[in-house]
């Protein structure tokens, strides 16, 4: 949580320095140790649903590729793609996630400028990666997820 200006509600980046991060383990399992390589912050003056949603969009952003992937990193590298396409992507996956949960949302009227500078959805958009996506998310708020391959699935 970072305190932003009012028009900052988050963002998602590789990871400028070296660090390391601990999740501490179940019952069954001991601590488990990750490489910190990509960061995601949010807004702290946001109220809880809109850091939720915050947070869904820049995770869709990560799990999309929309910021490239290393080899070993279980998402696709789609770094190459339009603006246009990142943001309806990770906007939809936050719209149905919290959408799914019961809440009443809007999108942002950013979305609007993606939407009305073409005719029809940008043709790098895949229906595929963001129902994949939306689903893994929900997925996440649920329970803990064990590491596995993304990208070929």
């Amino acid at each position: 949580m970072v305190d932003t200006a009012a028009g900052a509600a988050g963002q998602a980046y590789r990871n400028r320095g070296r660090g390391q991060l601990e999740r501490p383990g179940s019952r069954k399992q001991p601590r488990e140790y990750f490489e910190l390589r990509i960061e995601v912050e949010v807004n702290r003056n946001l109220t809880a649903l809109d850091r939720y949603l915050t947070l869904v969009h820049e995770l869709a952003h990560v799990y999309c590729g929309h910021l490239g992937a290393l080899s070993d990193e279980p998402w696709p590298d789609r770094e190459k793609g339009s603006e246009a396409r990142d943001e309806i992507e990770a906007e939809s996956i936050a719209y149905a996630v919290v959408s799914r949960l019961g809440q009443q949302i809007e999108m942002g009227d950013y979305i609007l400028e993606y939407a009305q500078t073409t005719e029809s959805v940008p043709a790098d958009v895949e229906l595929r990666m963001v129902a994949r996506v939306t689903g893994d998310i929900e997925a996440m708020g649920k329970a803990r997820l064990p590491s596995r391959p993304y990208a070929n699935r």
